[in-house]
């Protein structure tokens, strides 16, 4: 007997691969008037697979009629959301190549247009922008003439504490991360924007050619991304059929040399090497590493299933407990007392650079409040 977890585990392996439905047929009927279903599908941004390929395998008439109504209206309300995003990043696009501006696209924005058959198979909760020299406060001042507004930790509790990016802007109701580096689970510093956006790919996206990362980097971002995310106890299982998709769009052209010279720089060999087991195991994505892990998957899966309002905020003690390597440590203290003048300017709404200085002292008071905090 299948238990729960390797059964929700086989639907979405059905939905990335496109292999017949028929077989998950009876868990849908069992599962779908439990909200730990939807809860399960709107969490792991899968409700538009599902959808397309229910339609696509003509299996509409084998599902309950209530069913299929409620998929519907929740497809059709997240193909609106999608193309509202679509809309505002190519009006973003124009409005920063009139200034001679060219963003990096970022994650679920650049997979979307890349390896997804359309688009709108790839909700997103925000729009990512990785951003060179002085671009990221560039686009920030142009964004703002535009009517935009910064977005701090009171309405977006993943804004708190990030180093590589200042508080997300909100235009035209969409939320937009202006990026002047990508996370590396934590460790600010390890590598060089330089080298981050070396050998740029280009992704189009309809009249639009846009930069994305190359293959290795692109990669090694959403695994650091992944694993920053696994770190506060939560995951998507779309960011595994973003690597999927990916890893089998670049498979004969993928570079897993560099990449592993990447992960060893970083010190995130192991931690990668988790990932891609998993992936391989979930998806049979053809890689080279070595045996499949089981036992982990089941357990990736029950983070996939914990329903959250937002990152799990972990304190500096638990973090420092989840890092492995005393590097690791060092850069993660060095970033939470140490952040950048910015980023101080931002979260008070300074914008004299001298006077965010003095305001540092106001940070460490509010550090050794929570520390002493009962």
């Amino acid at each position: 007997m299948q238990s729960l977890e390797t059964q929700y585990i086989s639907l979405f392996r059905s939905l990335v691969l496109n292999t017949s439905l028929r077989n998950e047929i009876p868990l849908i009927k069992k599962e779908y008037t439990t909200p730990l279903f939807w809860d399960f599908l709107a969490w792991n941004r899968i409700i538009p697979l599902l959808y397309h390929r229910i339609s696509q395998q003509n299996l509409k008439e084998s599902f309950p009629e209530a069913f299929m109504v409620r998929l519907k209206a929740l497809q059709q309300k997240s193909i609106l959301h999608s193309l509202q995003m679509e809309g505002v990043i190519k009006e973003v696009i124009s409005l920063l190549r009139k200034e001679n501006i060219q963003p990096f696209l970022l994650k679920g924005i650049a997979l979307a247009f890349a390896v997804y058959e359309n688009p709108a198979l790839r909700p997103m909760l925000d729009i990512d922008l990785l951003f060179t020299g002085d671009g990221q406060m560039r686009a920030h001042e142009i964004l703002k003439a535009k009517g935009s507004r910064d977005m701090y930790a009171q309405e977006s509790k993943h804004t708190m504490g990030l180093w590589q990016h200042i508080p997300p802007v909100q235009y035209k109701n969409v939320i937009i991360e202006l990026h002047s580096h990508i996370a590396a689970a934590y460790e600010p510093g390890f590598l060089p924007l330089e080298q981050v956006v070396e050998n740029p790919d280009i992704i189009t996206m309809g009249e639009h050619s846009c930069f994305a990362l190359n293959p290795e980097m692109q990669v090694y971002h959403l695994l650091t991304h992944m694993h920053k995310h696994v770190l506060s106890r939560y995951s998507r299982l779309i960011w595994l059929a973003d690597l999927h998709l990916y890893l089998t769009r670049h498979q004969h052209t993928f570079d897993w040399n560099k990449f592993w010279k990447l992960a060893e720089t970083t010190g995130l060999t192991p931690c990668f090497e988790k990932y891609l087991r998993l992936l391989k195991n979930v998806l049979n994505t053809q890689l080279p590493i070595s045996e499949n892990d089981e036992h982990y998957a089941e357990e990736f899966l029950g983070i996939c299933r914990r329903i959250v309002a937002g990152e799990n905020t972990i304190g500096t003690m638990g973090m420092m407990k989840k890092l492995v390597t005393t590097r690791q440590k060092i850069l993660f203290l060095k970033g939470k007392l140490f952040p950048s003048v910015e980023y101080v300017k931002r979260k008070f709404n300074i914008k004299n650079r001298n006077k965010a200085i003095m305001y540092y002292s106001v940070l460490y008071m509010e550090y050794l409040r929570k520390l002493f905090k009962t």
